[in-house]
C-alpha cells in the first residue's frame, strides 16, 4: 500500500493487514501500547481523537503520521465502529522545523548586525563628543566641565 502522493510504500499489503487491529502493525513497538490507548479512549466516549505516531515504511524509514479518529454509534449508543483516518505529516512536520530554525539562524543574524552596527555609532559619537569637549575647554567655557561628564558616561 502506498499514501497515493509521495510515493511513500508501507510495509503492508491489504491481505497483511486484513482483519487486524492498527496497532498490531506497528514496527515502532514503543507506541504499540499508547496507539491502542488512542483507539481504547474513543471507544469508552473519551474526547481524544487526535494522535501522532510513527510508523516504518518498506525500506525502514520512519514516518510521522496524524491520525484523526470518530466512532459511530451502535445500538443502545455503544460504539459500533471507530473510524480512523492516518495523515502523513513527516514532511510538513520537517519544513515547520526547517523554518524555525531558519528563523533563529535570523534572529541571531539581525541582533549581530544591530550589535554591531549600534556599537560603531556609539563609538563615533563617544570620539566626537570627545572632540566638543576638547573644543570647549581649549576656549575656557564652563561647558566643557558639562561635555566631559558625557564622554565619561558614553565611554565608561
Amino acid at each position: 500500500m502506498g499514501d497515493g502522493r509521495s510515493g511513500v510504500r508501507w510495509r503492508y499489503t491489504f491481505e497483511e493487514v486484513r482483519y487486524k487491529y492498527l496497532w498490531e502493525l506497528f514496527t515502532v513497538t514503543d507506541e504499540a501500547d499508547d496507539f491502542r490507548a488512542f483507539f481504547e479512549q474513543m471507544r469508552a466516549g473519551q474526547v481524544q481523537n487526535e494522535y501522532e505516531s510513527h510508523w516504518v515504511t518498506e525500506d525502514g524509514s520512519r514516518r510521522l503520521i496524524s491520525w484523526s479518529g470518530t466512532v459511530l454509534p451502535g445500538d443502545q449508543g455503544s460504539p459500533a465502529y471507530i473510524i480512523a483516518t492516518g495523515m502523513d505529516i513527516t514532511e510538513r512536520k520537517r519544513l515547520e522545523q526547517a523554518v524555525l530554525d531558519i528563523s533563529v539562524r535570523e534572529q541571531r543574524r539581525i541582533g549581530q548586525d544591530l550589535h554591531d552596527g549600534l556599537g560603531q555609532h556609539l563609538t563615533g559619537i563617544a570620539f566626537m563628543s570627545k572632540v566638543q569637549e576638547q573644543k570647549l575647554a581649549e576656549k575656557g567655557l564652563p561647558d566643557a566641565v558639562e561635555a566631559a561628564k558625557i564622554v565619561t558616561f558614553g565611554i565608561g
